[in-house]
């Protein structure tokens, strides 16, 4: 359809399909984040804390580790941990089957014959959530 047809067939006005720039302040904070992730290691301190808040007894990813390997590993653990995020973060890689999951169907309770009662779980590496952890934590500081 031409615009001309377009104007006829129903009100038209010119600015409709304007693309919408965010901010330059925007652009700022992702770039001071980028900035801020390429250039900040991960400490011991923050993969501890982001291996502290995480859930116990839950299953273990498709690596078969459970987030206690991780909890009760010890300070050598978090060492190489602290060591390989960094890695990671500064080179912009991360292995493919660090982004494997389990799905799992899971019943919500009550009637088992009802599709309704049951939701999908996507169940994650223990060393992955631990790397999102860090990455939210560092995320939010910017934004909040």
């Amino acid at each position: 359809m031409s615009k001309t047809l377009l104007k006829h067939s129903f009100p038209y006005k010119q600015d409709t399909y304007k693309i919408i720039v965010p901010e330059k302040c925007f652009f700022d904070k992702c770039s001071l984040l980028w900035n801020s992730f390429i250039n900040d290691c991960v400490t011991v301190k923050e993969v501890i804390g982001a291996i502290m808040g995480q859930k116990k007894s839950k299953a273990a990813g498709p690596n078969g580790l459970a987030m206690e390997t991780f909890i009760y590993g010890g300070t050598k653990i978090w060492i190489h941990l602290s060591l390989l995020y960094t890695f990671r973060i500064k080179h912009c890689f991360l292995p493919a089957h660090f982004m494997d999951i389990i799905p799992v169907i899971k019943n919500k309770g009550g009637d088992k014959t009802d599709i309704n009662n049951y939701r999908a779980i996507a169940v994650s590496n223990a060393d992955t959530k631990i790397l999102e952890k860090l990455i939210l934590t560092k995320v939010n500081c910017y934004i909040y």
